[in-house]
């Protein structure tokens, strides 16, 4: 039976192949990929406190967020997705978000003075500069890399402990869950090694 100790093993050959690989991705438009890696490893080592003392359906929520990190890392060496759509991912998001926190404010004022003026200007800058939707997404960065599963196990996820569903409401997880979520932990961050290993051997041909 797998325990958290065998996802600390996992969480030690990833921070080996990572710095196996950092040479080759340091200086280059891949830098920022070490930077997804190091947020894979650090969710591996939280969900390993979280499951030691038996809070499964939160080391779900963690593993959830592994999946979308992970997701980045393979889209950025397989060349499906770049820094610049992450950024313009972002520009697109990030405007909708604050116009919701503008009708917010407009319903119920909660916002000073000077907030309130950050954010009519933030607005209406990127009104005039919209950025190109970018089409990133973990559904399509998973599915271009031919990882239709993990995308499974990531809406999985979602409906188990993720959202605020009636399942996750009343159930706090069980052994069988556990040993499944260590089993999909592992193999995330084995996966993370296999295609990293792949660019390396790719960009030295």
């Amino acid at each position: 039976m797998l325990t958290t100790d065998d996802l600390l093993h996992a969480v030690k050959r990833s921070e080996d192949a990572r710095s196996h690989v950092t040479s080759v991705f340091m200086n280059s438009s891949l830098e920022i990929t070490l930077a997804y890696w190091n947020r894979l490893l650090e969710n591996s080592k939280s969900i390993c406190l979280l499951l030691d003392n038996d809070f499964i359906n939160e080391a779900m929520v963690i593993h959830r967020l592994s999946i979308e990190h992970f997701s980045v890392i393979v889209g950025l060496v397989e060349g499906k997705t770049s820094l610049g759509d992450l950024k313009n991912k972002d520009l697109t998001d990030l405007p909708r978000q604050a116009l919701e926190v503008q009708r917010g404010d407009e319903k119920n004022l909660s916002l000073t003075p000077e907030n309130r003026k950050i954010l009519k200007d933030f607005l209406s800058d990127m009104d005039a500069t919209p950025a190109q939707a970018s089409g990133t997404s973990v559904y399509n960065l998973l599915g271009s890399c031919g990882l239709d599963s993990v995308y499974v196990n990531y809406r999985l996820y979602s409906i188990r402990a993720a959202h605020a569903t009636l399942l996750s409401g009343i159930s706090s997880g069980d052994i069988s869950e556990k040993i499944q979520l260590i089993t999909d932990a592992i193999s995330l961050l084995d996966l993370t090694n296999a295609f990293a290993n792949k660019y390396e051997n790719k960009i030295k041909q």
